[in-house]
């Protein structure tokens, strides 16, 4: 199978390491030049995870058309801010029956879609896109470190086939139908790791963390509920990934989310 995968960030390098050891080749899209020359040449990303060395079926390229030319499979993996650019540069060289896996997590402020939701506005055909979501950090994939996720998708067989190019020994994935309340969970969990990083810069304890992220997660199984029009704490909201994405996330100082914000901090009080 050749499988594309749109994005060169630390996510989308890790996941085009997983999808690498299943198939024939994975071509990789990036904005920056340096960027694919340094996954060509060294097969490192010179960016993102640059001790990890990729497997040698990895290429990259910087045009949208190469990179899709042929594929078998479709991986976003691009910041939120500018899925819906790429995917609408991608469209015109996307067939109507490919498959498509969403990695980015978020909701487009301007239209309330998730980022499944704008992928398939862009390009048609909404039932062969999937969403990937899980207690995950990028690094630890590379080192082979053990891991789960859920791939949520509409149709089983569009799982199932991402599945099967993921799946490894350290790398496990559960399946969902559940796509509204795994990618609502999935964006709402940077929102409470920005809250306990800010706690954390304020000089705040485990509990107080620890009370953030318990509060959130019933946040989420509220909104999630709400979103998705099923009870409170619905399946989707108990399963690894949509759960516990927000563990890692919210709780490691080198998380992204979290220590964008460590340099904030509250002013002394004067003394009484």
């Amino acid at each position: 199978m050749n499988v594309a995968l749109i994005g060169s960030g630390s996510w989308g390098t890790a996941v085009a390491g997983l999808a690498a050891a299943r198939a024939e080749r994975v071509t990789m899209w990036a904005h920056s030049e340096q960027t694919a020359a340094g996954i060509n040449g060294e097969h490192r990303n010179p960016r993102y995870l640059v001790g990890y060395e990729l497997p040698g079926n990895v290429v990259a390229t910087t045009e949208l058309v190469q990179a899709l030319d042929g594929a078998e499979a479709i991986i976003f993996a691009v910041p939120s801010t500018h899925l819906r650019s790429v995917c609408h540069q991608a469209a015109p060289f996307i067939a109507a029956d490919t498959p498509v896996l969403c990695l980015t997590k978020g909701i487009e402020p301007e239209s309330g879609l998730l980022m499944s939701e704008v992928i398939a506005s862009e390009i048609g055909n909404e039932a062969r896109v999937a969403a990937l979501s899980g207690p995950n950090h990028a690094e630890e994939i590379c080192r082979g470190g053990l891991s789960a996720a859920v791939i949520a998708s509409e149709d089983p067989q569009i799982g199932e086939a991402f599945k099967d190019l993921l799946l490894s020994t350290a790398f496990r994935i559960y399946l969902s139908q559940d796509m509204t309340g795994v990618e609502v969970c999935g964006a709402m969990k940077n929102v409470i790791a920005i809250v306990c990083g800010i706690s954390a810069g304020t000089g705040a304890g485990d509990n107080t963390l620890a009370l953030i992220m318990t509060r959130g997660l019933a946040e989420m199984s509220r909104l999630t509920a709400w979103a998705t029009s099923l009870p409170p704490v619905p399946r989707s909201i108990r399963a690894t990934a949509p759960l516990a994405t927000s563990l890692p996330t919210a709780s490691r100082s080198t998380s992204t989310r979290r220590a964008r914000i460590w340099w904030w901090r509250v002013p002394s009080r004067p003394a009484a």
